[in-house]
């Protein structure tokens, strides 16, 4: 019985990669501001998309994957309203992410600003699937209240979720763009999609680039052959005939997609955590340079952070063994 296995090679994997590959669709948009104002320009047509430029952020923090780094998040901003761009090709609970992005964001802002002064926050969220399974193709959250639904109760955040569902029912305008993240964009369908392509090409070519993504794709593998194992030792040790093999075959092929699923969101979680902990660093040393003790620093990381005492000593030690 052979069962199939994704015998794609590294720079294979690498070459069908394209602007749903979550590296890759911020490269794109970091080097190339023009697409990131034509998509502004697509999802927030009320808004002058010429205004926001790209900005360094805490959140947008740069980790090490071994001597490498890699830029997380795509923030722009203007004055009054800041943007963050994601892409999503795995299923994860998308109304809570939205939520932990939004605040993560939110928790830059400044020290002593004031609520007058709280800028707009759009969240924009291109997905590959379905992230609400509802059947929309472009769907937009506000907070509303609950008991006056017509009335505009309006907190300066928008959350707008964008997917290849039901491509048809779409605006014309954002159609090509779908195609997209279906995978079934053609060449000279549309002026942004065609610059996309070309800028997805000159990205793949950046050596720093390559290697990163080669990085997440052999940890992806290592992951995924160690569960694969498992799972055929399991069918293949069973006494069964032919025909049941046939029909395990066909569910060890399906868990083989949810183990992928599995291993990019680990992957994601892993280096979300990295970037909590630096954001953790950061701010101890900034309560270090304004002289607060480290008992002070420890009740402060556990009341406003919910970290457990043990944690923030943790981070408390590691940061004043580098000062």
């Amino acid at each position: 019985m052979k069962y199939e296995t994704n015998a794609m090679t590294l720079n294979e994997r690498i070459e069908a990669a394209d602007f749903t590959n979550d590296l890759i669709f911020k490269e794109v948009l970091k080097k190339n501001p023009d697409i990131l104002q034509e998509i502004l320009r697509l999802f927030m047509p009320d808004t002058d998309p010429s205004g926001y430029t790209l900005i360094e952020s805490e959140h947008e923090l740069i980790v090490g994957i071994g001597n490498k780094r890699v830029r997380l998040d795509i923030i722009a901003r203007k004055e009054g309203s800041v943007v963050n761009l994601e892409m999503f090709t795995y299923r994860a609970d998308m109304i809570m992410t939205a939520r932990y992005n939004a605040a993560m964001l939110d928790a830059q802002l400044p020290i002593g600003t004031k609520a007058e002064e709280l800028p707009s926050l759009t969240l924009l969220i291109f997905c590959t699937f379905d992230p609400l399974g509802w059947g929309k193709p472009v769907y937009t959250a506000r907070t509303a209240v609950e008991e006056c639904p017509e009335k505009d109760y309006n907190d300066g955040r928008t959350i707008i979720f964008i997917s290849p569902t039901e491509t048809e029912k779409a605006p014309e305008g954002i159609r090509p763009l779908l195609h997209i993240l279906k995978g079934t964009s053609q060449e000279g369908e549309d002026h942004l999609t065609d610059r996309i392509r070309s800028a997805v090409r000159e990205v793949k070519t950046d050596p720093e680039v390559r290697r990163t993504i080669m990085y997440l794709f052999q940890k992806e593998q290592i992951m995924e052959a160690a569960l694969s194992e498992m799972i055929r030792e399991k069918i293949m040790e069973t006494e069964l005939d032919d025909i049941r093999k046939e029909a395990w075959n066909r569910v060890y092929n399906e868990v083989q997609n949810e183990v992928r699923k599995k291993v990019r969101n680990e992957v994601r979680n892993e280096v979300r955590n990295e970037i909590q902990d630096e954001l953790f660093r950061k701010e101890i040393t900034g309560l270090f340079r304004m002289g607060v003790n480290d008992h002070d620093i420890q009740v402060f990381l556990t009341e406003n952070h919910g970290l457990s005492e043990e944690k923030a000593l943790g981070l408390i030690r590691t940061v004043r063994s580098i000062l």
